[in-house]
């Protein structure tokens, strides 16, 4: 049953309180009725942000603000006050109509409760205890929800301790993290579309015509789809036959913005126009301009490139010049003219890690220049492209 203004008072006319009920006044009642229908929007606003969590978004409070000033400043406050102290007048009793629900309160609920339990806030709530339990002794008779109430009030626990506020950004970034260690290993599933790519490339492949006199051509990382696991080991297998074992760095200083005793400062980053990958690789003293960086490059505008994923296979962790060993072709390292020098002198890089803010995590090797242009030389990079910083 649809109830409007005029049934609302017609119902609580033909149904006063029974003997033993609560002495609420009709204009109460009808108050939150007129207040209902007159501000139809605003009570749409506020019901629809309460169910679906949130408490202070802008339009809500904008809202409520209208709410509460109808027809006059306060007025939704001192009506809930009389409609609170009326119930209060029972005694043991906690329908309108005494023990036991009645048409009255059905009437009630109708019209108070989109008011009561989505504009006001919690705290507020605490001022109309008696409210608060005649709410709580209907819905009980509501179990089967057949008076179409949605049974939750702003700002009170859902179901799996949800509550209506925003998110706590540390906790989400500490729950962030420990995904990350959980998904760890894990190779994600390969999607239907990119199924459907790679089945279109071996069709291709096949109806391309070979040469046995042609060379060839050298498998690239992105054919042979390494994990971030795999690629470190491999680039950890090539060092060993260079006699060269990462180590973990001891006494670090994990406040540093920038790993202290490591050689080289690198930055991946992408050409706006042309979409290409460039590593940028300098030493520590270094502060590369990007703007200026560019015009040497020939290239519209370099910015920090998202992802390194698909072209050094690395999931997270430092992107430095032995990355490239997995280089899927994409990327052209930049290097500072000053970097490599054969001077015999040893570099310090960090050769794989979990997380590039964290330098405890460091895994690094101290190796000489000579041994990172081996590396850049059997990996799959054009270039390098050595540029003087200074």
């Amino acid at each position: 049953m649809i109830l409007t203004v005029d049934s609302l008072r017609s119902a609580l006319c033909e149904n006063a309180p029974a003997s033993g009920g609560n002495s609420v006044p009709i204009a109460v009642i009808s108050y939150f009725s007129d207040l209902k229908e007159a501000k139809k929007q605003e009570v749409a606003i506020c019901s629809l942000c309460a169910r679906i969590g949130m408490l202070n978004s802008p339009d809500q409070n904008k809202a409520r603000a209208v709410l509460q000033s109808f027809p006059g400043p306060g007025a939704l406050g001192k009506m809930t006050s009389k409609f609170d102290k009326g119930l209060e007048k029972a005694g043991v009793n906690p329908f309108l109509g005494g023990a036991t629900i009645c048409e009255n309160d059905l009437v009630a609920l109708e019209a108070i409760f989109p008011i009561f339990s989505s504009v006001l806030l919690p705290q507020q709530r605490k001022e109309y205890p008696n409210i608060q339990k005649w709410f709580e002794a209907c819905l009980m008779q509501d179990k089967d929800k057949k008076l179409g109430l949605h049974h939750h009030m702003i700002g009170e626990k859902r179901i799996g301790s949800q509550i209506d506020c925003f998110p706590n950004s540390i906790t989400v970034r500490q729950n962030a993290d420990v995904a990350k260690e959980i998904n760890l290993g894990y190779k994600k599933k390969q999607t239907q579309r990119e199924m459907e790519k790679a089945a279109k490339e071996q069709g291709k492949e096949a109806t391309t015509p070979s040469s046995e006199t042609e060379e060839a051509a050298p498998i690239t990382i992105a054919q042979l789809g390494l994990v971030q696991e795999a690629a470190q080991k491999r680039l950890w297998d090539k060092l060993a036959s260079m006699d060269v074992t990462p180590y973990k760095e001891e006494n670090v200083d994990l406040d540093a913005k920038r790993p202290v005793g490591h050689s080289t400062h690198n930055l991946l980053v992408k050409d706006k126009k042309s979409k290409q990958l460039y590593l940028i690789a300098t030493r520590q003293s270094v502060n590369a301009n990007l703007k200026d960086l560019a015009k040497k490059l020939n290239a519209k505008e370099l910015r920090l490139a998202r992802s390194s994923k698909e072209c050094l296979c690395i999931d997270n962790g430092c992107i430095t010049l032995l990355s490239l060993y997995n280089n899927s072709g994409e990327v052209v390292p930049v290097i500072d003219s000053k970097l490599l020098t054969d001077g015999g002198q040893k570099l310090r890089i960090c050769s794989g890690c979990t997380n590039p803010q964290d330098h405890s995590q460091h895994n690094v090797v101290d190796v000489t220049a000579a041994v990172v242009k081996d590396i850049l030389k059997e990996s799959n990079t054009s270039g390098p492209i050595y540029i003087d910083f200074e």
